[in-house]
């Protein structure tokens, strides 16, 4: 090979590594690409489920909130005629007489 010819070959090689580097980058960018249509199609389903969840929930309306056991209270005559008030929180009770 001439001179010439060396330089055309090194060119070609030149474009055929760079066609190929540009092969690579398509082949790259088709694959982000797809990822991204994939990655935005899972946003928009759980968006809509989480509108689905919402309303759901404003459906079901308020839930209670436990704030602790709280006191009944209640009141009664013994035989003999005395008043008193029987006060009950969760499992203890207390009786008192009440004038």
């Amino acid at each position: 090979m001439g001179c010439g010819a060396w330089a055309l070959h090194s060119a070609q090689e030149n474009i055929m590594s760079e066609s190929k580097a540009v092969l690579e980058l398509e082949e790259t960018i088709a694959a982000l690409k797809a990822r991204l249509s994939v990655a935005s199609q899972v946003y928009r389903d759980q968006k809509a489920r989480i509108v689905e969840l919402e309303a759901a929930l404003n459906k079901r309306g308020v839930k209670a909130v436990h704030i602790g056991a709280q006191p009944e209270v209640t009141y009664y005559v013994t035989a003999d005629g005395t008043r008193w008030e029987k006060t009950r929180v969760g499992n203890k009770a207390t009786a008192r007489p009440v004038h």
